[in-house]
């Protein structure tokens, strides 16, 4: 994970040619892992959180990183600025959380890349009335999901 400073820097202290490196090295690991921008002590405390708790609870036992994992970690600060949608879309499709009963939400889609995280987070994989399945939680746990998976904690009724 790298996270480089976008604070304003005086032109006079500008050293083009290390600009120019940077950006080079910058493109050189894009498909590397987690690379952010932060604005502030506060962004980056708060992007660097959420991407370490997203990663840590993707992880196996072990040192490697599944990069379904890295790539929920990144798409998670995608759009600071803006609440994050109710519908995560991945390379497979979209994850939708939806009321299932009136103490509980259901995750629909594809949600195989962030398997790990949800089963940590207590998810029971079941089979809906419809005869489809999907993960099943508590409403009580709605906040900690959409965080882990960075969308917006909204059902759809």
């Amino acid at each position: 994970m790298l996270y480089y400073s976008d604070a304003p820097v005086p032109r006079s202290k500008i050293d083009t040619k290390q600009l120019d490196k940077l950006e080079e090295f910058k493109k050189s690991i894009r498909d590397k892992g987690i690379q952010e921008q932060y604005e502030s002590v506060e962004d980056l405390k708060s992007k660097l959180s959420r991407h370490l708790t997203i990663v840590m609870r993707g992880m196996s036992v072990g040192t490697a990183v599944n990069a379904a994992v890295v790539k929920a970690a990144k798409d998670s600060t995608r759009t600071p600025a803006s609440p994050a949608p109710a519908v995560v879309s991945s390379d497979e499709g979209e994850i939708t959380f939806k009321e299932y009963t009136e103490k509980s939400f259901i995750i629909l889609g594809n949600t195989k890349p962030f398997k790990d995280a949800i089963k940590e987070l207590g998810g029971k994989w079941m089979k809906c009335s419809d005869g489809s399945y999907a993960w099943m939680f508590s409403k009580k746990k709605l906040e900690t999901v959409a965080e882990t998976l960075g969308v917006s904690p909204t059902l759809e009724r």
